[in-house]
Order: structure tokens, then sequence, then C-alpha cells
């Protein structure tokens, strides 16, 4: 088991995945590379919000996640 100070290695692994995502989010040149970016960018903030939280706010703000992306 963790301790509090440690932080879990998927957890940090999709924090990296996602701040990647986000520096590629603004060297993209064109419009539909910048939409594509930008939607692959929900899949580890889901996941996040997947692992962390009681069950009821789980599932509310997923949906909520997806709710307003579109």
């Amino acid at each position: 088991m963790f301790s509090i100070g440690q932080p879990r290695p998927r957890l940090v692994l999709r924090f990296l995945f996602l701040t990647l995502l986000s520096i590629g989010f603004f060297a993209v040149r064109s419009g539909l590379g910048l939409y594509i970016i930008f939607e692959i960018r929900l899949i580890p903030i889901f996941l996040i919000l997947i692992g962390w939280g009681y069950q009821p706010e789980r599932v509310r703000a997923s949906k909520a996640i997806f709710i307003y992306t579109v």
C-alpha cells in the first residue's frame, strides 16, 4: 500500500500523458489536429475521475464531462 506522501504510479502516468497532450494541443497547426487532440485529452481526465472520489460523484462528474464536451 502507498503512504499518504507517495502518488500512485498509474495516476502519475495519467497526469504525464495529459500534460504531453496539452503541450501538443498548442503545437498543432491545423484546426482538425486541434480538435482531435482536444478530444483525446478527455480520456485521461475521464480516467482520473473514475479513479478518485465516491461512487455518486464519479458517475455524475463523468457524465458532466461528456455533456459539456458535446
